[in-house]
């Protein structure tokens, strides 16, 4: 729209598979919430954001924990130092890409940050649908593709900002539960598969 003055379409990230195993229940997890990355360390991925975000969010309520899935965790463990994100409230793992859904449906909520670009406003990162597929709860810059249109209603999302206090950050993650989990792979499946994607795709190419 900025650009082009019209309106687009984003076609979504789709999963092939959001459904594959089972959710696990609140009372079989460990009963201090859990806050995931999962991707790579670049700038554009605004990691020093997100883990001084962390930071933030650690010094308000001890009893949630980061966990990041990433490649280079030596360079994870060098930013975690300058930020002041104590070592004893994040854990870091490299895996393959078929293990990231199992990883993710051990934690809570998932976090995404974009910076306010033309590219990012017509984004549709896997990372979001990786997240809602697994049944977490996500933290999410409001101009990612469709993002703050679809999902800032939602009990499930929170659009975040410099402006957001940690406070409702923290407020959000805590009041995610089993039925927010199943909400948000409900959302995903519907929204971000092939199968609940195709009648809008072939309908935008009629």
């Amino acid at each position: 729209w900025h650009k082009f003055g019209r309106k687009a379409s984003v076609l979504p990230c789709c999963i092939a598979q959001a459904s594959d195993g089972d959710l696990p229940k609140r009372a079989q997890r460990s009963q201090s919430k859990t806050i995931i990355y999962s991707g790579g360390l670049s700038s554009w991925q605004k990691i020093d954001a997100i883990i001084a975000l962390m930071k933030r969010i650690s010094d308000v309520d001890v009893n949630i924990k980061f966990r990041f899935l990433t490649k280079d965790v030596d360079a994870l463990r060098r930013l975690c130092e300058n930020a002041g994100l104590d070592s004893s409230r994040w854990s870091a793992k490299s895996c393959k890409q078929s293990e990231v859904p199992e990883e993710l449906k051990k934690a809570d909520c998932g976090i995404i940050l974009r910076d306010d670009t033309l590219v990012n406003q017509v984004a549709s990162p896997i990372k979001v649908g990786e997240y809602l597929a697994a049944g977490l709860g996500i933290i999410a810059s409001p101009f990612i593709g469709d993002v703050g249109k679809d999902l800032s209603d939602k009990e499930f999302a929170c659009m975040v900002d410099g402006r957001t206090p940690v406070a409702k950050i923290v407020k959000f993650v805590n009041k995610l539960n089993d039925d927010s989990r199943a909400e948000a792979r409900k959302w995903a499946i519907e929204r971000l598969t092939y199968g609940g994607n195709k009648q809008a795709v072939l309908e935008m190419f009629s």
